[in-house]
């Protein structure tokens, strides 16, 4: 069933937590893409023998093909074994383009440098259709997801979304630190009672209090 929804929240990390915040957030990320990498390096393979000696081969189709049966992004594989490069356009007045995007006719090796490996001191780093945003003046991150069907959730279960909220686990808060990630759906949108429709709390992080005294972080119940 479709589910609408989004969630947005900063979190103040306790002194000395940003850093391993931001490394295991960057090290699932370029996981990840090296992931991505091997994958694409398999179907190149693949594709290439199952293809050889043929004519007019549809190399976009058999890729996408080969990439979905090995359950990765066919989109990004396609990226990485049929890469595009820019071409120039006549110029015929002060509003034509200049150039355009032309994809490559067959497939190549893929390149480690076309995957965006991301550095130590990365700011920002995406997680499906999220966006972690590490603020060091203030010691902060954001979590935003944009709205979409099941935004929260597939963004929660991508590698880095779980890395990020692992890492946050095991933070160990301190007074001043902490703060609420928020969100809605669709379904709590539409309520129409007395008080219903408002955003709610997906979930909160920060110091034990007397009620919490058996969890370092706490959850209202992402839904």
């Amino acid at each position: 069933m479709s589910r609408s929804e989004w969630e947005e929240g900063s979190i103040r990390l306790p002194a000395g937590s940003m850093k391993n915040v931001r490394a295991a957030v960057v090290a699932a990320h370029n996981a990840s893409r090296m992931a991505l990498f091997e994958a694409a390096q398999k179907i190149l393979v693949q594709v290439r023998t199952a293809n050889k000696g043929k004519r007019n081969v549809k190399w976009e189709q058999a890729i996408t093909t080969a990439a979905y049966d090995a359950r990765v992004d066919a989109y990004e594989v396609v990226w990485l074994l049929l890469p595009t490069r820019k071409m120039p356009l006549p110029t015929t007045g002060a509003y034509t383009p200049k150039w355009t995007e032309v994809r490559a006719t067959k497939p190549s090796t893929p390149k480690k440098s076309n995957l965006g490996l991301l550095g130590a001191r990365e700011k920002s780093v995406e997680a499906d259709l999220a966006t972690i945003t590490f603020h060091d003046d203030g010691r902060t991150v954001t979590w935003a997801v944009s709205e979409n069907n099941h935004a929260c959730e597939s963004s929660r279960a991508h590698p880095v979304g779980r890395a990020f909220f692992k890492a946050l686990g095991q933070v160990v808060w301190k007074r001043g630190s902490g703060g609420e990630i928020v969100g809605n759906d669709e379904y709590n949108g539409d309520d129409r009672r007395d008080g219903g429709g408002s955003n709610y709390v997906t979930t909160r992080f920060g110091p034990k209090s007397k009620a919490e005294e058996k969890s370092y972080s706490f959850s209202a119940g992402w839904r």
